[in-house]
């Protein structure tokens, strides 16, 4: 059964959590984010970053249709780091964050030392 989902092992599956839903919402909403953009194209600087802000709109907008949203949890972890970052690079924080939160919201593991960008909507359903 482990082989048929996703190619994995048992083995993989006891070691970490792979969240299939979460891989499969984040690949599509990839392909969604692609074919979105595919017909611009940037001839200066800012239609560049343009391009970028509405790929990211439209993957966050899909990613909430798919019941997800930003965990908390890695806005927590975020932060500091962004912090780190924009001194590092002479950028404001919240160029850091964004930045950070582009390259983190297309994955769909986390790391010992971060959390998952999406948590799936936990909503309460009303006793029948």
């Amino acid at each position: 059964m482990f082989g048929i989902c996703c190619g994995c092992t048992q083995e993989a599956h006891e070691e970490k959590v792979i969240d299939h839903a979460l891989t499969a919402a984040i690949d599509q909403c990839g392909d969604i984010t692609e074919r979105a953009a595919s017909h611009l194209v940037a001839i200066v600087e800012f239609q560049r970053l343009e391009i970028i802000g509405r790929k990211a709109r439209v993957f966050k907008m899909c990613m909430q249709d798919h019941g997800y949203n930003e965990n908390k949890d890695w806005l927590i972890y975020g932060q500091p780091v962004a912090e780190k970052v924009a001194k590092e690079t002479q950028i404001s924080v919240d160029e850091a964050l964004e930045n950070l939160r582009r390259a983190h919201m297309k994955l769909a593991q986390g790391e010992q030392d971060r959390p998952v960008y999406w948590i799936k909507d936990l909503q309460v359903q009303p006793e029948s």
